[in-house]
């Protein structure tokens, strides 16, 4: 944070401006702590008994949101064991257009909002829900701009 603030003072930034970049810092460092610890716990775990916490974590929001309802356990299982969870701050944005839709996101806490072209008004979606290439990039032509959240 001191270089942060040795930046801030550098460039003669005003003191409203300097609290919304301390707030952002603060926040998003407090996420990625968070996001790392839990990523390291599950790391250390031996993949069977990382297979079954996912999924016990996980297995809610799967009955919930219903998308892998028709598979086997085993099936559920796998697709838990190989979700990252991540928190963002908010306004942290998780993709782009343009970005490659790679992935699929479970939002388990809190709620996001996609921004859309001039004109439209942003949409938020709040958890529990599932988010991917149709839900954050359909029709849409600016960048995508989330709410604090917890992800799977």
């Amino acid at each position: 944070m001191e270089e942060v603030h040795d930046w801030m003072t550098k460039r003669g930034l005003p003191s409203k401006l300097r609290m919304q970049i301390r707030k952002h810092y603060q926040e998003e460092w407090i996420a990625d702590t968070e996001a790392s610890e839990e990523v390291h716990v599950m790391e250390e775990m031996p993949d069977a008994l990382r297979r079954e916490v996912s999924y016990t974590v996980n297995r809610k929001i799967f009955e919930t949101l219903g998308f892998v309802h028709d598979f086997p356990l085993s099936e559920q299982m796998s697709i838990a064991a190989v979700m990252t969870p991540q928190q963002l701050p908010a306004g942290a944005d998780m993709c782009k257009a343009g970005d490659v839709a790679d992935c699929l996101w479970v939002l388990h806490r809190g709620s996001v909002a996609k921004r859309g072209t001039a004109g439209h008004k942003p949409q938020v979606i709040s958890a529990p829900a599932l988010l991917g290439e149709t839900a954050l990039l359909q029709e849409l032509d600016g960048q995508h701009q989330y709410r604090s959240c917890e992800l799977w």
